[in-house]
């Protein structure tokens, strides 16, 4: 099912931001803080779509891209937040850069548990095939041309679709940096299941095998090395051991 909430506000002399949110049923309080974190914006000249297809965010946030009326596309998932200046942050460099991130917080339990700041920027398509350093969607603004150049979402990958995305970008855009802490990343159970674990590491073994031809022993090495280390931790927690 496709649910689409269009609201737009502000100048119409201002560049049109859309804020793609993929959804499922039974998160509509965390959906509800993701709108109302978009509402808040300083930044007023935005379209809000909202797509519910199932449990597969690929597919729409691709349907997204492709009813967004604006030249930008922000990307948010429904149980994450930004901070009210987030967008006005960004939109600053767009006319210098198509792909704008920036740091976020990682909450649990109403608590600010960890921090991820990446300074890297320009060309970092070298650093991408080591490490996700950009991080979750929601950190991210893209000019929506860029997705003709690199092409949609992966749908057929069940995780890890953004660090294929940042990767496919950044082959042909330099990438651009807001150094402050501007996205709220949201852990909690339905993230944290032996389902959702299994999907992560099965997406992690196709991301591999489509990027293995671009990376040298090196960076082949360290992928397998960041996968083992992220998911011995995902299962300890799983099992509450840590």
């Amino acid at each position: 099912m496709i649910k689409l909430n269009i609201k737009k506000g502000g100048s119409l002399s201002r560049k049109l931001i859309s804020v793609v949110i993929p959804t499922i049923k039974d998160r509509e309080k965390m959906l509800k803080r993701a709108v109302d974190s978009i509402k808040r914006q300083t930044y007023k000249n935005y379209e809000i779509i909202i797509v519910s297809e199932g449990d597969n965010a690929n597919i729409a946030r691709n349907i997204g891209i492709k009813k967004a009326k604006g030249q930008y596309i922000a990307f948010l998932d429904d149980d994450d937040e930004w901070l009210p200046t987030k967008l006005e942050e960004q939109i600053k460099y767009i006319g210098k850069f198509h792909c704008i991130y920036t740091f976020f917080n990682i909450i649990k339990n109403g608590k600010i548990i960890d921090k991820h700041a990446c300074k890297f920027q320009g060309n970092i398509h070298e650093k991408l095939l080591n490490r996700n350093w950009i991080g979750t969607c929601s950190t991210a603004l893209i000019n929506k041309e860029c997705f003709e150049m690199v092409g949609m979402f992966d749908e057929e990958l069940p995780a890890c679709q953004d660090w294929d995305m940042w990767i496919r970008l950044s082959k042909h855009y330099p990438f651009k940096i807001i150094p402050k802490y501007l996205t709220n990343y949201y852990v909690h159970k339905r993230n944290l299941t032996q389902k959702n674990i299994s999907k992560h590491i099965l997406g992690h073994k196709m991301l591999y095998e489509k990027i293995k031809n671009e990376m040298n022993l090196s960076q082949k090495l360290n992928f397998k090395k960041i996968i083992f280390r992220r998911y011995i931790k995902r299962w300890l927690v799983l099992l509450k051991l840590v």
